[in-house]
């Protein structure tokens, strides 16, 4: 990274010890007991149980999950060498690691300590340099206004239960990105608002148009909203669901599977879960 690019990443004055892999900020004013609890337990899971299926014991679901999510990504997002990134949620850090290689700088955000300590350990350990790490307090995000050209948010604002608090995470998304920031939300919608297995004010399912109605409100344009998985299996073929679910398929192939999925859920029928992927625009 140039002098050039290091200048122009306009984050909040962060603390003079600060450095790229390193944690910033203070996650005390985030969520209840029960939810810290909760995701204290998530983040000792090992691998991506910790933040895909926490029951997902061999690990080929949340393997094929993690490549159908980097697919419907790298579709929409058009990612530039110069790009300053937020990937807002960022968990164990997944989706910064990812996209590291491909742009400037990502900044990964998350509101739980026990989360950005994987985090840290595995950019560390992967040798990743352009990726930092840092606390947020649900309240404002520590950057600069229009500080960043994407922004990337995986199974994030369905752990915003409150509708008050979600206007204001929006409101703030939309403030640190400049205006033309292309952002691309994954989220799971239902007319379901439960989910039965997590614990209480851990979750909330909305529906599509409740998101869409909430993007507008913090001035966030949606310019594509599509399903990208549901209850139903892979490529609508039971055969290719259980080679890919049971472990007997290489995992060097699920990028390409999870690009033909994409293409194949399109066209189908929304079930009663679906991930929706909502690409929008900073106006």
């Amino acid at each position: 990274m140039d002098r050039d690019q290091r200048s122009d990443y306009r984050l909040a004055e962060p603390p003079a010890n600060l450095r790229l892999g390193a944690t910033c900020g203070d996650d005390s004013g985030m969520g209840t007991v029960r939810s810290h609890e909760f995701w204290e337990h998530q983040s000792s899971l090992p691998g991506l149980r910790s933040v895909i299926d926490p029951n997902d014991r061999r690990g080929w679901k949340s393997a094929y999950l993690d490549r159908l999510h980097k697919a419907a990504l790298a579709r929409h997002l058009d990612f530039q060498r110069r790009d300053r990134v937020l990937d807002f949620g960022c968990g164990i850090g997944r989706i910064a690691r990812w996209v590291a290689p491909r742009v400037a700088t990502v900044h990964g955000i998350d509101g739980y300590r026990t989360m950005l300590e994987r985090a840290r350990s595995e950019i560390v350990a992967a040798r990743v340099r352009n990726v930092l790490v840092c606390a947020y307090d649900g309240e404002r995000l520590p950057f600069q206004t229009a500080a960043f050209d994407k922004t990337t948010c995986v199974w994030v604002l369905q752990h915003i239960v409150d509708e008050l608090e979600l206007s204001v995470v929006l409101s703030e998304l939309a403030r640190v990105s400049r205006p033309g920031a292309v952002l691309a939300f994954i989220e799971r919608v239902s007319e379901q608002r439960e989910e039965s297995w997590m614990p209480p004010e851990t979750i909330v399912r909305r529906r599509a148009e409740a998101y869409a109605a909430a993007f507008s409100s913090a001035r966030l344009s949606v310019r594509a909203a599509q399903p990208i998985c549901d209850d139903g299996p892979i490529w609508h073929n039971r055969r290719i669901d259980r080679l890919v679910l049971g472990g007997r398929l290489p995992t060097r192939l699920f990028a390409a599977i999870a690009h033909i999925d994409l293409a194949v859920r399109r066209r189908r029928t929304v079930g009663s879960w679906t991930d929706h992927l909502f690409v929008c625009e900073r106006s």
